[in-house]
Protein backbone atom coordinates (compact mmCIF):
# COMPACT_ATOMS: atom_id res chain seq x y z
CA UNK A 1 0.00 0.00 0.00
CA UNK A 2 2.95 2.44 0.81
CA UNK A 3 4.66 1.79 -2.65
CA UNK A 4 0.98 1.94 -4.28
CA UNK A 5 0.34 5.22 -2.77
CA UNK A 6 4.23 6.87 -3.45
CA UNK A 7 4.10 5.47 -7.16
CA UNK A 8 0.44 7.69 -7.48
CA UNK A 9 1.69 10.73 -5.69
CA UNK A 10 4.67 10.63 -8.02
CA UNK A 11 2.52 10.40 -11.30
CA UNK A 12 0.53 13.13 -9.93
CA UNK A 13 3.70 15.31 -9.53
CA UNK A 14 5.10 14.44 -12.51
CA UNK A 15 2.07 15.86 -14.00
CA UNK A 16 3.88 19.60 -13.35
CA UNK A 17 7.45 18.28 -13.60
CA UNK A 18 7.28 15.51 -15.87
CA UNK A 19 11.56 14.85 -15.53
CA UNK A 20 10.57 14.15 -11.89
CA UNK A 21 12.31 10.54 -11.24
CA UNK A 22 11.64 8.12 -8.20
CA UNK A 23 13.90 6.01 -6.46
CA UNK A 24 13.11 3.72 -3.86
CA UNK A 25 15.63 2.36 -1.18
CA UNK A 26 14.35 -1.02 0.51
CA UNK A 27 15.35 -2.25 3.88
CA UNK A 28 15.74 -4.94 6.57
CA UNK A 29 12.64 -4.17 7.92
CA UNK A 30 10.81 -4.50 4.32
CA UNK A 31 12.54 -7.53 3.04
CA UNK A 32 9.96 -9.84 3.52
CA UNK A 33 7.77 -7.62 1.57
CA UNK A 34 10.61 -6.71 -1.55
CA UNK A 35 8.77 -8.59 -3.96
CA UNK A 36 5.70 -7.33 -3.70
CA UNK A 37 6.76 -4.28 -3.81
CA UNK A 38 8.84 -4.76 -6.52
CA UNK A 39 5.61 -6.14 -8.58
CA UNK A 40 3.58 -2.87 -8.22
CA UNK A 41 6.14 -0.54 -9.47
CA UNK A 42 6.38 0.77 -13.33
CA UNK A 43 10.17 0.04 -14.51
CA UNK A 44 10.46 3.55 -14.60
CA UNK A 45 11.12 3.64 -11.24
CA UNK A 46 14.57 3.11 -9.97
CA UNK A 47 15.05 0.48 -7.05
CA UNK A 48 17.83 0.79 -4.41
CA UNK A 49 18.20 -2.70 -2.60
CA UNK A 50 19.52 -2.30 0.82
CA UNK A 51 19.57 -4.73 4.34
CA UNK A 52 22.17 -4.07 6.44
CA UNK A 53 22.73 -7.59 7.74
CA UNK A 54 22.87 -8.89 4.17
CA UNK A 55 24.44 -5.88 2.23
CA UNK A 56 26.88 -4.54 5.07
CA UNK A 57 29.66 -7.59 5.04
CA UNK A 58 32.55 -8.74 4.01
CA UNK A 59 31.82 -12.84 3.95
CA UNK A 60 33.01 -14.31 0.60
CA UNK A 61 29.48 -15.49 0.01
CA UNK A 62 26.88 -13.99 -2.60
CA UNK A 63 25.39 -10.37 -1.63
CA UNK A 64 22.35 -10.49 -3.61
CA UNK A 65 19.11 -12.15 -2.68
CA UNK A 66 17.96 -13.86 -5.67
CA UNK A 67 14.52 -12.18 -6.50
CA UNK A 68 17.43 -8.98 -6.72
CA UNK A 69 19.05 -10.40 -9.44
CA UNK A 70 15.54 -11.62 -11.06
CA UNK A 71 13.84 -8.15 -11.45
CA UNK A 72 16.96 -6.81 -12.75
CA UNK A 73 16.72 -9.93 -15.43
CA UNK A 74 13.40 -8.03 -16.20
CA UNK A 75 14.34 -4.96 -17.02
CA UNK A 76 13.83 -2.93 -13.67
CA UNK A 77 16.53 -0.51 -13.04
CA UNK A 78 18.19 -2.17 -9.85
CA UNK A 79 21.29 -0.73 -7.70
CA UNK A 80 22.95 -2.04 -4.31
CA UNK A 81 24.42 -0.43 -0.88
CA UNK A 82 27.33 -2.72 0.08
CA UNK A 83 30.12 -1.95 2.47
CA UNK A 84 33.63 -1.27 1.56
CA UNK A 85 35.10 -0.81 4.98
CA UNK A 86 33.92 -2.16 7.93
CA UNK A 87 30.50 -0.43 9.81
CA UNK A 88 31.21 1.07 12.97
CA UNK A 89 34.64 -0.91 13.27
CA UNK A 90 36.96 1.56 12.18
CA UNK A 91 40.00 -0.40 10.91
CA UNK A 92 42.43 -0.92 7.68
CA UNK A 93 41.58 -3.31 5.05
CA UNK A 94 43.32 -2.65 1.62
CA UNK A 95 41.48 -5.61 -0.35
CA UNK A 96 41.43 -5.20 -3.95
CA UNK A 97 40.16 -9.29 -3.93
CA UNK A 98 37.05 -8.53 -1.90
CA UNK A 99 35.89 -5.71 -4.05
CA UNK A 100 36.81 -7.30 -7.43
CA UNK A 101 34.79 -10.04 -6.13
CA UNK A 102 31.80 -7.78 -5.07
CA UNK A 103 31.96 -6.03 -8.27
CA UNK A 104 32.18 -8.90 -10.47
CA UNK A 105 28.64 -10.03 -8.45
CA UNK A 106 26.98 -6.69 -9.09
CA UNK A 107 28.00 -6.86 -13.11
CA UNK A 108 27.09 -10.24 -13.80
CA UNK A 109 23.90 -10.06 -12.33
CA UNK A 110 22.69 -6.75 -14.04
CA UNK A 111 23.10 -4.14 -11.23
CA UNK A 112 22.96 -0.54 -12.55
CA UNK A 113 24.12 1.54 -9.64
CA UNK A 114 25.98 1.20 -6.78
CA UNK A 115 26.13 3.12 -3.47
CA UNK A 116 29.27 2.38 -1.35
CA UNK A 117 29.11 2.58 2.32
CA UNK A 118 32.75 3.30 3.35
CA UNK A 119 32.70 4.63 7.15
CA UNK A 120 34.20 6.62 8.91
CA UNK A 121 35.67 8.71 5.52
CA UNK A 122 36.47 7.72 2.32
CA UNK A 123 40.14 9.06 2.93
CA UNK A 124 40.05 6.10 5.43
CA UNK A 125 39.72 3.28 3.11
CA UNK A 126 40.99 5.30 -0.36
CA UNK A 127 42.36 1.94 -1.96
CA UNK A 128 38.86 0.02 -1.83
CA UNK A 129 36.75 3.36 -2.84
CA UNK A 130 39.20 3.61 -6.02
CA UNK A 131 39.04 -0.07 -6.73
CA UNK A 132 35.41 -0.16 -6.97
CA UNK A 133 35.20 2.61 -9.32
CA UNK A 134 38.03 0.40 -11.04
CA UNK A 135 35.87 -2.17 -11.41
CA UNK A 136 33.01 -0.90 -11.96
CA UNK A 137 33.93 0.83 -14.99
CA UNK A 138 35.98 -2.25 -16.38
CA UNK A 139 35.77 -5.96 -14.63
CA UNK A 140 37.89 -7.70 -17.08
CA UNK A 141 40.67 -5.23 -17.50
CA UNK A 142 43.37 -4.88 -14.70
CA UNK A 143 44.27 -7.89 -12.58
CA UNK A 144 44.14 -6.81 -8.81
CA UNK A 145 48.40 -7.32 -8.88
CA UNK A 146 47.90 -4.54 -11.97
CA UNK A 147 45.90 -2.23 -10.17
CA UNK A 148 47.86 -2.21 -7.06
CA UNK A 149 50.71 -1.43 -9.08
CA UNK A 150 49.01 1.04 -10.98
CA UNK A 151 47.67 2.53 -7.33
CA UNK A 152 50.93 2.62 -5.75
CA UNK A 153 52.74 4.52 -8.95
CA UNK A 154 49.39 7.02 -8.49
CA UNK A 155 50.29 7.44 -4.87
CA UNK A 156 54.08 7.94 -4.98
CA UNK A 157 54.90 4.81 -3.22
CA UNK A 158 58.81 3.67 -4.72
CA UNK A 159 58.43 1.02 -5.88
CA UNK A 160 55.06 -0.49 -7.24
CA UNK A 161 56.19 -3.90 -7.29
CA UNK A 162 56.64 -4.48 -4.06
CA UNK A 163 53.30 -2.71 -3.01
CA UNK A 164 51.89 -4.88 -5.78
CA UNK A 165 53.16 -7.87 -4.05
CA UNK A 166 52.47 -6.87 -0.46
CA UNK A 167 49.02 -6.40 -1.81
CA UNK A 168 48.43 -9.86 -3.19
CA UNK A 169 49.49 -11.32 0.25
CA UNK A 170 47.62 -8.93 2.68
CA UNK A 171 44.27 -9.04 0.70
CA UNK A 172 43.25 -12.49 0.93
CA UNK A 173 44.46 -13.01 4.92
CA UNK A 174 42.71 -9.87 5.87
CA UNK A 175 39.56 -11.03 3.91
CA UNK A 176 39.40 -14.09 5.13
CA UNK A 177 39.57 -12.52 8.79
CA UNK A 178 36.99 -9.45 8.19
CA UNK A 179 35.05 -11.70 6.13
CA UNK A 180 34.70 -14.00 9.25
CA UNK A 181 33.80 -10.75 11.40
CA UNK A 182 36.41 -10.94 13.56
CA UNK A 183 36.58 -9.61 16.06
CA UNK A 184 33.83 -6.96 14.72
CA UNK A 185 30.95 -10.11 15.59
CA UNK A 186 32.02 -8.70 19.23
CA UNK A 187 29.94 -6.07 18.90
CA UNK A 188 26.97 -7.90 18.93
CA UNK A 189 25.37 -10.49 21.36
CA UNK A 190 24.65 -12.87 18.34
CA UNK A 191 25.98 -15.82 18.59
CA UNK A 192 27.30 -14.71 21.86
CA UNK A 193 31.24 -13.31 22.64
CA UNK A 194 33.94 -16.05 21.82
CA UNK A 195 35.08 -15.90 25.60
CA UNK A 196 31.81 -17.83 26.75
CA UNK A 197 31.11 -19.76 24.05
CA UNK A 198 34.80 -20.97 24.67
CA UNK A 199 34.25 -21.46 27.77
CA UNK A 200 30.67 -23.40 27.65
CA UNK A 201 32.08 -25.62 24.50
CA UNK A 202 29.91 -23.94 21.58
CA UNK A 203 32.45 -22.75 19.49
CA UNK A 204 31.47 -23.52 16.05
CA UNK A 205 33.65 -25.69 13.23
CA UNK A 206 35.51 -23.70 10.79
CA UNK A 207 33.54 -22.30 8.38
CA UNK A 208 30.79 -21.85 10.05
CA UNK A 209 28.16 -19.22 9.89
CA UNK A 210 24.72 -18.98 12.04
CA UNK A 211 21.50 -18.31 9.83
CA UNK A 212 24.17 -17.58 6.62
CA UNK A 213 24.39 -14.11 8.65
CA UNK A 214 26.85 -14.13 11.94
CA UNK A 215 30.21 -15.49 10.91
CA UNK A 216 32.26 -14.73 13.74
CA UNK A 217 34.61 -15.92 14.55
CA UNK A 218 36.04 -18.09 11.39
CA UNK A 219 32.84 -18.23 9.47
CA UNK A 220 35.09 -17.61 6.15
CA UNK A 221 38.09 -20.16 6.72
CA UNK A 222 37.08 -23.45 5.88
CA UNK A 223 40.21 -25.28 7.01
CA UNK A 224 43.08 -25.95 9.20
CA UNK A 225 45.28 -25.29 6.28
CA UNK A 226 43.95 -22.62 5.04
CA UNK A 227 43.81 -20.90 8.76
CA UNK A 228 47.53 -22.09 9.31
CA UNK A 229 48.31 -20.38 5.44
CA UNK A 230 46.83 -17.25 6.62
CA UNK A 231 49.37 -16.91 9.66
CA UNK A 232 52.18 -17.97 7.84
CA UNK A 233 50.95 -15.23 4.69
CA UNK A 234 50.37 -12.56 7.76
CA UNK A 235 54.17 -13.02 8.73
CA UNK A 236 55.25 -12.56 5.20
CA UNK A 237 52.99 -9.26 4.59
CA UNK A 238 54.86 -7.71 7.52
CA UNK A 239 58.11 -8.78 6.21
CA UNK A 240 56.98 -7.00 2.90
CA UNK A 241 55.86 -3.82 4.57
CA UNK A 242 58.82 -3.54 6.37
CA UNK A 243 60.81 -3.73 2.96
CA UNK A 244 58.09 -0.66 1.89
CA UNK A 245 58.92 0.91 4.50
CA UNK A 246 63.20 1.12 4.34
CA UNK A 247 62.61 2.25 0.54
CA UNK A 248 60.10 4.92 1.14
CA UNK A 249 62.76 6.98 2.49
CA UNK A 250 63.69 8.48 -0.95
CA UNK A 251 59.88 9.47 -1.58
CA UNK A 252 57.67 12.14 -0.57
CA UNK A 253 56.42 12.57 3.29
CA UNK A 254 52.63 11.48 2.15
CA UNK A 255 53.73 8.32 0.31
CA UNK A 256 56.39 7.91 3.24
CA UNK A 257 53.19 8.14 5.93
CA UNK A 258 50.49 6.08 3.62
CA UNK A 259 53.43 2.92 3.44
CA UNK A 260 53.86 3.27 7.39
CA UNK A 261 50.11 3.19 7.77
CA UNK A 262 50.23 0.00 5.53
CA UNK A 263 53.46 -1.56 7.45
CA UNK A 264 50.88 -1.49 10.68
CA UNK A 265 47.86 -2.63 8.83
CA UNK A 266 50.16 -5.84 8.35
CA UNK A 267 50.73 -6.06 12.24
CA UNK A 268 46.69 -5.57 12.69
CA UNK A 269 45.90 -8.16 10.54
CA UNK A 270 48.18 -10.77 11.66
CA UNK A 271 47.66 -10.25 15.25
CA UNK A 272 43.85 -10.88 13.97
CA UNK A 273 44.98 -14.07 12.73
CA UNK A 274 46.79 -14.96 15.61
CA UNK A 275 44.54 -14.16 17.58
CA UNK A 276 42.13 -16.84 15.56
CA UNK A 277 44.39 -19.79 15.64
CA UNK A 278 44.96 -19.21 19.37
CA UNK A 279 41.41 -19.22 19.95
CA UNK A 280 41.08 -22.58 17.77
CA UNK A 281 43.91 -24.47 19.17
CA UNK A 282 42.36 -23.65 22.81
CA UNK A 283 39.04 -25.43 21.57
CA UNK A 284 40.49 -28.04 21.22
CA UNK A 285 41.55 -28.03 24.65
CA UNK A 286 38.87 -26.99 27.05
CA UNK A 287 36.36 -29.07 28.00
CA UNK A 288 32.69 -29.50 30.15
CA UNK A 289 35.12 -30.38 32.40
CA UNK A 290 37.59 -27.75 31.90
CA UNK A 291 41.67 -27.92 30.82
CA UNK A 292 42.91 -31.18 31.71
CA UNK A 293 46.27 -31.49 33.90
CA UNK A 294 48.46 -32.48 30.88
CA UNK A 295 47.02 -29.93 29.01
CA UNK A 296 47.67 -27.22 30.59
CA UNK A 297 51.00 -25.64 29.64
CA UNK A 298 49.50 -25.64 26.14
CA UNK A 299 46.62 -23.93 27.10
CA UNK A 300 48.52 -21.18 28.82
CA UNK A 301 50.64 -20.50 25.52
CA UNK A 302 47.67 -20.22 23.33
CA UNK A 303 45.70 -18.26 26.07
CA UNK A 304 48.70 -16.09 26.04
CA UNK A 305 49.13 -15.81 22.39
CA UNK A 306 45.73 -14.90 22.08
CA UNK A 307 45.52 -12.36 24.48
CA UNK A 308 49.13 -10.73 22.94
CA UNK A 309 47.62 -10.79 19.70
CA UNK A 310 44.72 -8.62 20.78
CA UNK A 311 46.95 -6.10 22.95
CA UNK A 312 48.80 -5.80 19.83
CA UNK A 313 45.81 -4.66 17.56
CA UNK A 314 44.69 -2.32 20.30
CA UNK A 315 47.93 -0.41 20.33
CA UNK A 316 48.42 -0.40 16.60
CA UNK A 317 45.34 0.59 15.78
CA UNK A 318 45.96 4.55 16.82
CA UNK A 319 49.11 4.10 15.07
CA UNK A 320 47.20 3.21 11.67
CA UNK A 321 45.10 5.80 12.72
CA UNK A 322 47.27 8.48 12.95
CA UNK A 323 48.98 7.66 9.08
CA UNK A 324 44.94 8.27 7.89
CA UNK A 325 43.22 10.95 9.84
CA UNK A 326 42.71 14.79 9.09
CA UNK A 327 42.66 17.27 11.23
CA UNK A 328 39.29 18.21 10.09
CA UNK A 329 38.00 14.99 11.84
CA UNK A 330 36.13 15.08 14.80
CA UNK A 331 37.80 12.45 16.74
CA UNK A 332 39.54 8.82 17.23
CA UNK A 333 37.15 6.46 14.89
CA UNK A 334 39.57 3.42 16.02
CA UNK A 335 38.22 3.96 19.76
CA UNK A 336 35.09 2.52 19.03
CA UNK A 337 37.27 -0.58 17.89
CA UNK A 338 39.25 0.02 20.32
CA UNK A 339 37.15 -0.79 23.49
CA UNK A 340 35.04 -4.04 21.80
CA UNK A 341 38.80 -5.73 21.42
CA UNK A 342 39.46 -4.87 25.54
CA UNK A 343 36.39 -6.25 26.33
CA UNK A 344 37.20 -9.18 24.36
CA UNK A 345 40.41 -9.33 26.18
CA UNK A 346 39.28 -9.10 29.91
CA UNK A 347 36.52 -11.33 28.84
CA UNK A 348 39.46 -13.98 28.09
CA UNK A 349 41.58 -13.45 31.16
CA UNK A 350 38.53 -14.28 33.24
CA UNK A 351 37.93 -17.14 31.48
CA UNK A 352 41.61 -18.90 31.77
CA UNK A 353 41.01 -17.74 35.81
CA UNK A 354 37.71 -19.58 36.17
CA UNK A 355 39.74 -22.44 34.11
CA UNK A 356 42.67 -22.35 36.82
CA UNK A 357 44.57 -21.83 33.91
CA UNK A 358 47.37 -19.57 35.37
CA UNK A 359 48.59 -16.64 33.11
CA UNK A 360 51.68 -14.97 34.88
CA UNK A 361 54.74 -16.85 36.74
CA UNK A 362 56.90 -19.56 35.86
Amino acid sequence: MEAKIIVAAWEKARKRVPNLGLRILTSEATEDSNQDVFATLPKEVKIWYYHSLFTYTFGETPMLRPYVEEFARKGYWVGVCPNMAMVHFTQPFTGAHFVHYRMSEFIHKGMAGLIGYVTPRVHYAPFNVEAMAEWGWNLNGRSTREFAHSWAVRSGIANPDLFAEWSETIGPVAWDVHGSDWPGGEQRDVPGKVAGRLKEGTLPELGYVLWGVYRSPWGDIKSVGQLDRDVAQAERAVKLAGDMVAKSAIVGLDAKKAVTGFYIESTIVRGYIKSLKALWELKHLVSAEGVAEQDRAKARRYFKMYLDSLREVVDALPQWENTVRRESDPSQFTDRTIGVINKAIKQMKQVAAELGVALSGP
